[in-house]
């Protein structure tokens, strides 16, 4: 699945169920990629920023940014088939 801005894939995490979803794997997702997508979605920073926070490029902010956003939407789509119940099945499918 490709979003193709950052609009369309807010407004893709808008509704309460998928916004869970999203929480509940960041929760459990690996270093850099949970606080870069969280810088930028969440605390809004441009990439520019988030590259000076972590001393790195503009080009790896937005690629690890981009990786994260593709491990969620996997995995909302995952969780989406399987009929979005997935109390306590998280931790074991994402360790």
């Amino acid at each position: 699945m490709h979003l193709a801005n950052q609009e369309a894939f807010t407004s893709k995490i808008i509704d309460e169920e998928s916004a869970l979803l999203v929480h509940r794997f960041l929760h459990h997702m690996r270093e850099p990629y949970k606080e870069v997508f969280t810088l930028r979605v969440f605390g809004e920073l441009p990439f520019e920023k988030i590259a000076v926070l972590f001393g790195k490029t503009l080009n790896w902010a937005r690629v690890t940014f981009y990786r994260a956003k593709k491990e969620i939407i996997e995995y909302i789509m995952y969780a989406k088939e399987k009929g979005c119940s997935m109390q306590g099945t998280m931790d074991s499918e994402v360790e």
